[in-house]
C-alpha cells in the first residue's frame, strides 16, 4: 500500500511521453494521493523536453520524461565495443576472398560501425 505517500508519478516512453488521454485516464482516480492533472499542460507535447502536467497545488508532482532509447542504446553499444577487442576488417585471407568473389560488398563488423556513428555525433 502506498498510504497516500507518493512524491511523483513520471511518465515516460511511447505511450506516457505521447498520449494525454492514457496519462489522463491513469491519474484519474487518483486524487487521495494529491494528485491533480492541469488539463492544459497534459495536452501539450513534449517536444524532446521533461515538463509537469500536474497543476501546482498538487500534492504529488506528475512529469512526462522523454525516454530517449536510442541514446541509451547507443552509449550502451560503444561501451561494449570498447570492452571487446577490436578484429582488422582485412586480414589475408578476407582479402583473398573478396579478391575472388568481385561485386562482393566486404564484412564489416559492428564495432566499426558504432565507432562511426559516435564520430558522426
Amino acid at each position: 500500500k502506498l498510504g497516500g505517500n507518493v512524491d511523483a508519478i513520471a511518465f515516460t516512453g511511447g505511450i506516457g511521453e505521447n498520449s494525454s488521454h492514457i496519462r489522463e485516464l491513469v491519474c484519474a482516480d487518483l486524487g487521495p494521493l494529491g494528485i491533480q492533472l492541469d488539463t492544459a499542460k497534459n495536452g501539450l507535447s513534449c517536444g524532446g523536453q521533461a515538463w509537469r502536467i500536474s497543476t501546482h497545488m498538487a500534492r504529488t508532482k506528475v512529469v512526462v520524461v522523454p525516454a530517449k532509447e536510442e541514446l541509451s542504446i547507443a552509449l550502451q553499444a560503444a561501451a561494449l565495443a570498447q570492452a571487446v577487442p577490436r578484429r582488422p576488417l582485412y586480414t589475408p585471407d578476407v582479402e583473398a576472398q573478396i579478391a575472388s568473389r568481385p561485386n562482393t560488398a566486404p564484412p564489416v563488423s559492428s564495432a566499426v560501425f558504432i565507432s562511426g556513428l559516435m564520430r558522426a555525433r
